[in-house]
């Protein structure tokens, strides 16, 4: 029913916060998941942490993390999504947000990566991944 209702729509699909939460084969599964059930041309947008970010944080959340991806980019790549990955910290984002609404106080801890990238317009959705995936 999904499948059928998302076909022929445009979509971006946003992955904020969630991630971090799930394990790295959760991680795979639902990447999967969303190419294929994704057209060429889509956007996805993965929101994760460094590897190291649990060592450095004082954050009381980080030990319930089950997992920080070493390899978005080539994970995104692996399940079907284009070459061209680019990555955005959260204090850049502050930052262009900032120049539009200076009236705003936010405040970056410069942990957060942001990785975008769209559905290759020339491969296909896959059940199985045909790349390794580095861990």
């Amino acid at each position: 029913m999904l499948t059928r209702l998302l076909t022929g729509i445009p979509k971006v699909w946003l992955l904020e916060g969630l991630v971090m939460w799930l394990t790295q084969p959760d991680v795979v599964r639902l990447l999967q998941r969303i190419a294929a059930l994704s057209a060429p041309g889509d956007w996805l947008l993965l929101h994760t942490l460094p590897p190291d970010y649990a060592i450095n944080s004082q954050d009381a959340a980080v030990p319930a993390f089950r997992s920080a991806l070493s390899h978005p980019a080539e994970l995104l790549v692996a399940t079907g999504f284009s070459n061209n990955v680019e990555c955005t910290t959260y204090a850049d984002i502050l930052e262009d947000w900032m120049a539009i609404r200076p009236d705003l106080s936010l405040a970056a801890d410069g942990s957060s990566l942001f990785y975008t990238a769209r559905r290759d317009l020339s491969m296909a959705a896959s059940s199985e991944l045909d790349t390794p995936i580095k861990q």
